[in-house]
């Protein structure tokens, strides 16, 4: 991030967002204390909001901030610092020199978004003081520009593993801003063009093979009759989608990491949904099942929000980690007509309370209910009790007291 000492962040700097802005220099990999600056007394402004040191290795050591951090530079700062906290104005103090000679180069660089101007001011330090060097001094104007999404999401993924869920809640808005068009606040010079609706559509014969847009409610055009492999995968400002009734077959993580979306009505025409169609769809809570489908697959419905579901009697099959990490699924029907559940195919659903096994089921795989807890109930076919306890469906149900072989 260049060989600057540390930076104020000005205008909207409060309390809270000085505690986010914090955590976000720790996350790239910089100090955030005022003692882990080397230069910091040289710096010609008063106190700093928020220090940035770059000599703090330890953090930097990831893999994932070296990729996504490593050409991370000042302006890269302003662009994300001014999205998350608009009308942010940034000082940078770089330093050059060493402690035998005595000398110092020292250049001081003002972000400023109220003017939307950089000063720049170089000076000379011997120690013994030392003024500006006007020749070297400039101002010049720039135009603020939306944050990278590869820098935003990388942040999401160490706020969320740090379980820092305030500043995981702002970036994850900030991703939605994007994926919208962002303007920043001080300018609106960045506005994209919007582009026709048939525009945002990549199809080919009946086949949508991507889409490219970035609205928050998608209407899918008459004719399609196929939803392409990944043809949504990532487009996290989705909230609902309308397929027509064109569509038969839905590919595989067509809809894959569709964080927001929230309504999806599948056709009725559909008898096919790939593997991991609907994974990752985090905010999705409600799902259809055509009769037309006869096979779930892997993760189909992996990490949603569903709450209940109805295996209907036309599907046969049901793949594994089906849905693995449905956290909120407390309601499973399955119906007389399935005759194979898979491995971990309810891999920690974890508020799921009671289960029944149809008697048409005549396959079981290995841990089908692993990580269950609250799951207090259970009824299965007498047939399956030796494949039951062989496959061990039930680790790490703990709570699981009330088993009937009937």
């Amino acid at each position: 991030m260049g060989y600057w000492d540390y930076k104020n962040v000005g205008a909207s700097a409060n309390s809270e967002s000085i505690e986010h802005i914090e955590k976000i220099f720790e996350y790239i990999g910089y100090a955030s204390e005022p003692d882990s600056s080397p230069d910091g007394d040289e710096c010609s402004f008063d106190e700093p909001d928020v220090y940035g040191c770059e000599y703090s290795a330890d953090a930097r050591a990831s893999g994932k901030i070296k990729k996504c951090f490593g050409s991370f530079d000042e302006k890269d700062l302003l662009y994300l610092l001014n999205a998350l906290f608009p009308k942010t104005t940034i000082y940078v103090h770089k330093s050059e020199g060493n402690n035998t000679s005595d000398t110092w180069e020292n250049h001081d660089i003002v972000y400023d978004t109220d003017d939307m101007t950089c000063y720049c001011e170089d000076s000379y330090t011997d120690y013994g003081g030392g003024g500006p060097n006007d020749s070297e001094s400039s101002k010049e104007s720039f135009v603020l520009k939306p944050p990278k999404m590869e820098h935003v999401k990388a942040l999401l993924d160490l706020s969320m593993q740090d379980g820092n869920n305030p500043l995981a809640a702002l970036l994850q808005e900030l991703i939605k801003k994007i994926e919208r068009g962002f303007v920043a606040e001080a300018t609106n010079k960045n506005t994209a063009p919007s582009k026709k609706k048939n525009d945002l559509f990549v199809i080919k014969k009946g086949l949508l093979k991507k889409y490219k847009g970035n609205e928050e409610h998608v209407e899918i055009p008459d004719g399609v009759t196929a939803i392409g492999m990944e043809a949504f995968s990532g487009c996290y400002n989705i909230e609902s989608i309308t397929i027509p009734e064109s569509v038969t077959s839905i590919g595989i993580r067509a809809f894959h990491d569709c964080g927001h979306l929230e309504k999806i009505a599948i056709p009725k025409g559909v008898t096919e949904i790939g593997a991991g169609a609907f994974s990752r769809c985090l905010s999705l809570q409600n799902i259809n099942i055509p009769e037309g489908v006869s096979v779930l697959e892997f993760q189909t419905f992996g990490s949603t929000k569903l709450k209940s579901i109805t295996i209907p009697s036309n599907i046969t099959s049901m793949g594994e980690k089906l849905f693995s990490s449905c956290y909120e699924l407390q309601t499973v029907i399955i119906q007389d007509g399935v005759e194979e559940i898979g491995d971990q195919a309810f891999y920690y659903c974890e508020n799921l309370t009671e289960i029944s096994i149809p008697a048409s089921v005549h396959s079981l795989g290995l841990w089908v209910f692993v990580g269950c807890k609250n799951l207090k109930k259970a009824v299965i076919p007498k047939a399956l009790e030796e494949l039951a306890k062989k496959r061990d469906i039930f680790t790490s149900c703990k709570q699981l007291t009330d088993i009937q072989y009937v």
